[in-house]
C-alpha cells in the first residue's frame, strides 16, 4: 500500500471518529451566588428562611429570579404564610424598578417632530431590554434645546435613576441633558437638569444619575443642549429604572424577580421568606430553589451554579419518654389515699432530647399497686393507655390509689 493511499484512508477514519461522538454544548452559568439559611429543616415544620444573593461582577440593570419550589408555601407580598420581602442589603446594592421600559414610542413626545422624530427600534443591536428601544432620529434642522419627553409620576424624594443610551456619533459631556419638571409637558424652565456624561459612538452606555426633587415629578425627558449632529444622526435610549426605596420585588406565580439598578462585585441583598411550612416527607429529601441571573438586561437569564438547596429531613424518632418537670408524679407526694393525683404529663424526646411531634404514640400505663388506677380526667373512666397525638409531644393523665 502506497503512503499516498494510506493518507486518504486515515483521513475519513479520523472524521468518523471525531463525529461519532455526541456533540456536547456547554453554557456559562449566571453571575453570582445564592445561599439559604437554614439549609436543613424537619418535615412538616414551620420555618423562616433567608436567601442571600451575592454578586460576582457588576450588574447594571441586572435581574435575579428565584423559584420557590413546590410544595413549600407559595410566596406572597403581604403578611401571612409565605411572606417575602427584601431585607438587608450591602451599602452599594441598589434595588430598582422599571420606570419606563421604552417599548412604546407613542408614550413619548418631541418638541418639534421635523427636528427630532421618535420611533420604536426592535433591532437586536439597537435595544437592551424587552421589545424595543426608543429611537431618536436627529435631522439636519435640529436646534439647540430641542427636547423629547414623557409624562410620568414620581413621588418627591432623592432617587437614583438609570437608563441605557447609544449615539451614532461621539458625544461630549453636557451635549445631552436629562431634565425633569413638576408639571406635565416638561415646560421650560425645568425644575431639574443634569448633564449626561460623554458617550462613545455606537456603544451602549449605562447612565446612573441622582435626582432630588422637592415636589412630585410629572414629566421627564432629554434635551439636545448642543447642536452636535449637524449632518443628522441617531440616539437610542432603553429602559429607565428608578431606585426602589421600598426595595420592591415582584412575584409571578412561584417566581421572585428582583431588579437591580446597580450592584458591584461582592455586594449582596437578602430575601426574607417567612412562616413557611416544609413539605411532609418520609425520607430525607433535598429541594433546589432554581436561581437565574443576568448581569444586564440584554442578556438571557441563566441558572447560577449551584442554586440554593433546602434539605427536608424525615421526622425524628422518639427514643425516650419523660415526665415533665412541672407535672411529674413527685409533685403530688403527700396526696392522701383515695384521692386523684394529677395532671401528670409525659413527653416524648429523640436521642438529642428534642421534642418529637410527628406521628401518634400509644403509651401503656401500669402500676404495682393493686388499687392503682389511671384516667384522662380526675374521677373519670379507668384506662390502661394514653395516646400522644400527631402534632404534639405531650399528653397528660391522672392517677388514683
Amino acid at each position: 500500500m502506497s503512503k499516498k493511499f494510506k493518507k486518504f484512508l486515515i483521513l475519513p477514519l479520523l472524521l468518523i471518529l471525531i463525529f461519532s461522538y455526541p456533540l456536547k454544548l456547554s453554557f456559562g452559568a449566571g453571575p453570582g451566588s445564592c445561599t439559604v439559611t437554614p439549609s436543613e429543616v424537619i418535615s412538616g415544620t414551620t420555618n423562616n428562611f433567608i436567601f442571600t444573593y451575592t454578586a460576582t461582577q457588576r450588574m447594571p440593570g441586572g435581574t435575579v429570579k428565584i423559584n420557590i419550589k413546590e410544595p413549600f408555601t407559595a410566596p406572597q407580598n403581604s403578611a401571612g404564610p409565605g411572606y417575602v420581602k427584601i431585607g438587608d442589603t450591602s451599602p452599594n446594592c441598589i434595588i430598582g424598578r422599571t420606570l419606563n421600559n421604552m417599548d412604546d414610542s407613542t408614550l413619548w413626545y418631541s418638541s418639534d417632530w421635523s427636528h427630532i422624530s421618535l420611533s420604536s427600534d426592535t433591532t437586536a443591536a439597537n435595544k437592551k431590554e424587552g421589545y424595543a428601544s426608543l429611537k431618536l432620529s436627529i435631522s439636519t434642522s435640529a436646534a439647540v434645546d430641542d427636547k423629547v419627553y414623557t409624562n410620568i409620576n414620581i413621588t418627591h424624594e432623592e432617587y437614583l435613576i438609570s437608563f441605557w443610551i447609544k449615539p451614532s456619533v461621539n458625544v461630549t459631556q453636557g451635549q445631552l441633558k436629562f431634565v425633569y419638571s413638576y408639571n406635565v409637558g416638561l415646560p421650560s424652565p425645568f425644575d431639574g437638569s443634569i448633564d449626561i456624561p460623554a458617550l462613545p459612538v455606537n456603544t451602549w452606555s449605562y447612565i446612573k444619575l441622582n435626582i432630588s426633587s422637592t415636589s412630585d415629578i410629572k414629566s421627564i425627558g432629554f434635551i439636545y443642549a448642543v447642536d452636535f449632529m449637524t449632518t443628522g444622526g441617531t440616539i437610542w435610549i432603553d429602559e429607565i429604572l428608578i431606585e426602589s426605596k421600598d426595595k420592591e420585588l415582584s412575584i409571578i406565580e412561584r417566581d421572585l424577580f428582583i431588579r437591580i439598578l446597580d450592584m458591584q462585585n461582592g455586594d449582596y441583598f437578602k430575601i426574607d421568606y417567612k412562616n413557611v411550612t416544609a413539605p411532609t416527607v418520609s425520607t430525607d429529601t433535598p429541594y433546589t430553589f432554581k436561581t437565574e441571573t443576568r448581569a444586564d438586561p440584554s442578556l438571557t437569564l441563566s441558572e447560577i451554579s449551584p442554586s440554593p438547596t433546602i434539605k427536608v429531613l424525615k421526622p425524628p424518632s422518639a427514643t425516650k419518654l419523660i415526665y415533665t418537670s412541672s407535672k411529674k408524679p413527685s409533685k403530688y407526694n403527700g396526696t392522701e389515699a383515695g384521692n386523684w393525683a394529677g395532671p401528670i404529663e409525659v413527653q416524648r424526646l429523640d436521642a438529642s432530647n428534642n421534642p418529637v411531634k410527628s406521628g401518634s404514640l400509644v403509651v401503656s400505663l401500669s402500676t404495682t399497686s393493686p388499687k392503682g388506677k389511671f384516667s384522662t380526667t380526675s374521677g373519670g373512666a379507668y384506662i390502661t393507655q394514653i395516646t400522644i397525638p400527631d402534632g404534639s409531644d405531650k399528653t397528660t393523665f391522672y392517677y388514683y390509689d
